[in-house]
Formats: C-alpha cells, structure tokens, sequence
C-alpha cells in the first residue's frame, strides 16, 4: 500500500495535464441583477454552460452604510451591475451595487478570490485592455474611482457630473468619457493623471454611447428620449437627432413610470460598421439602422425590458438582455432576425464578453 501511495506522488506531475483538460471558450457574461448569479454562454455553441454565484455574502447587508442600506431597500437587491474578464481567461471582476464593492471571482471554482470596499456605490465600469486598471462610476457620488486590479488598491478619484453612469475608454486608452444622469454632461478624463480635460453638456442624462474611432462624435442615448443622437465633441452640441419609434401601447405610459428614467437603453456596433443596434427599454423592442447613415433597417421584437447589448466576438451576433423576461436573446446583424433565445437567471441586465480558460477534469 504504501509503495502504491509513492507511486501515485511520483506520477502526479505526469498524469495531472492528462486529468485536467483546458478550452479556449468565447463566452458571454451576463449579469443576473437581482438573483445575484452570472449566467456563461458560450456564444459558438450557443449554449448555457454554467451558472456562478456572485453574491455568497448576501446576508451581510448589515456591514452596509446607512445609505447603501436605504439604497437597497428601496431599489431591492443589485447583486451585480457589471461585469469585466481579466486576461488571464480565469478572472471575473464585477461592481456588486448592494454591497459596495468590487469583487473578483475564480472562473472555474467559483470562488470569490478578493474584494475591495468602496465609500459609494458602483455602477457601470470599464478595464484597461491589459487587466490592470478598472475605472468605475460611483453612482452616489459626484466622481469615478481607478483601482489597481493587481494590487487590489484604489488608486485616486476624478470629479463626474451628478449620478455618474455610462462609462467608456477611447480607443488607446488615454482618455475616459464619463456620462452622468442628472448632470446632464460628460467628462473626459486623462486616464493616467485623473485630470479633467474637457465637459460636454447634454440635453438630457447621458445613457449608454459609443465613441468614433477619431473621436470626433459620440452617439448616445439620453434619458426618457426615444432617440439616438449624434453629438459633436469639438461644437459641444447635436448634430443630428434620430427619433425612433414609439409603440402605441407607450404613448400612455407617464414619463415618470419609465424604468429608471431610459426610454432606451442599450447600443452594439457591427464589428463591419454597417449596422448599430438599439434596445427600446419600455417599447419591448430591438431596432437596427444602417451605419453611419442612422437609417431604419429592421424592428424586431424582444422580451420585456431590453436594457443591454453586446456584441459577439465575430460581429455579426448581437445578444440583448431583457430584464423583466428573465431571458437573453441572440439576433444576427446581417440576416435582421432572432437566432436564438436563453432562459437565464433573475433580472438579466449587464453583459460582457470575454474568453474563459475553462478547466475540466477528463477521464
């Protein structure tokens, strides 16, 4: 017995590659808000592979702050806002609203590794394309925070308008657009420095928005507004507004009943730029309009209260969250139609791409 047990030690290093097999998985993360899990599929096969659990603290709302607290009890339970996969194919950082924080996860145990208290609650957030800064929105602050993802510290704040939201890089990382939803601004931030560098006034609370490439314009939508615009970065004023349609069944609903304040929320871009896509958060739909040109292409109608969209890897899927369904739904760009729909977990709203190193055991 004793010579087996030596031996089994002996073979170990041999035998180990042998029993744990790794995939390279270009898989969709998608945030379950209120059941506080995230939802992986695999957006080749098109398939659920797995389902994590994001908030195994969830009885600690009495290490919250006495406005988190309130915050909770009148928005209900936020597990999870949003979601970034580190490149090291085996990391899930999240902003975890309920709790104030910052939490990272072991994609193939499950296990939360680390977690990194803040002051403010968090909203939306962006990460460096290397893995080590994240730049998160503090909600209940006028200013963002940047936190060293290796060192798990923070590393200095920046200066936001009210309610600071949508959040986005520009294409070599320098600069941070900021949105705000009372503010009705923008900010662009130095990425290295935390300086402000410029703010952009809007109409109205700056929702979800992409930047072009040379940064010349930013297509944003805006709160209560069933429109995208196109918004003028160096004139600080619309260059065109786009209204969309609005269902019959909404013209009766009061602004004021409008799910946190977005008539639409929820923008992806064709990897060829020919199509964006647009999600009608109370209208229960998905729009696609030609790109740049902003003209209407297709309708197509989705769950109950679309509020997010990613795109895939190869650009021509589209996934959309509907929160209110329970479900997450796969369109193609280029075909104009549904592909596929997912069952996922409770209130579906943020999703992030990114590659999963899955590890499993193989016999």
């Amino acid at each position: 017995m004793r010579y087996k047990i030596i031996l089994t030690f002996l073979l170990l290093p041999v035998l180990s590659p042998l029993l744990w097999a790794q995939s390279k998985v270009e898989a969709l993360f998608v945030g379950n808000n209120k059941g506080g899990t995230v939802s992986i599929i695999d957006t080749r096969e098109l398939e659920i592979i797995e389902t994590l659990d994001i908030a195994p603290d969830r009885n600690e709302q009495h290490k919250q702050s006495l406005i988190n607290r309130y915050v909770n009890r009148k928005l209900g339970p936020k597990y999870v806002d949003d979601i970034d996969i580190l490149p090291d194919g085996k990391t899930m950082v999240i902003s975890r609203p309920f709790f104030s924080d910052i939490a990272a996860f072991d994609l193939n145990s499950g296990r939360m590794i680390w977690k990194i208290k803040l002051k403010y609650r968090p909203d939306h957030q962006v990460m460096t394309s290397d893995g080590k800064y994240l730049f998160v929105s503090l909600l209940t602050a006028t200013k963002g925070v940047k936190i060293d993802l290796d060192k798990q510290e923070i590393l200095g704040y920046y200066k936001t308008g009210r309610r600071p939201h949508s959040i986005v890089l520009n294409e070599d990382e320098s600069k941070l657009y900021n949105g705000s939803l009372k503010g009705n601004d923008m900010v662009i931030i130095d990425t290295e420095s935390l300086e402000e560098l410029d703010r952009l006034p809007f109409p109205a609370g700056v929702r979800p928005f992409k930047i072009s490439k040379d940064e010349t314009s930013i297509f944003a939508q805006q709160s209560f507004c069933h429109c995208l615009i196109e918004y003028s970065v160096s004139e600080k004023k619309v260059l065109r507004q786009i209204d969309l349609p609005i269902p019959d069944f909404v013209k009766d609903i009061p602004l004021d009943e409008y799910p946190f304040e977005a008539a639409h929320h929820g923008i992806g871009l064709a990897k060829n730029g020919k199509y964006i896509s647009l999600a009608g958060t109370v209208s229960n739909y998905v729009a696609i309009y030609s790109f740049p040109e902003l003209e209407e292409v297709k309708i197509l109608q989705t769950g109950k209260e679309p509020s997010w969209i990613t795109d895939s890897f190869e650009g021509d899927l589209f996934f959309v969250s509907a929160r209110k369904s329970d479900k997450v739904y796969a369109y193609s760009y280029s075909q104009q139609m549904l592909i596929k729909e997912f069952e996922v977990g409770d209130y579906p709203q943020r999703m992030a791409r990114g590659i999963w190193l899955r590890e499993k055991v193989s016999y």
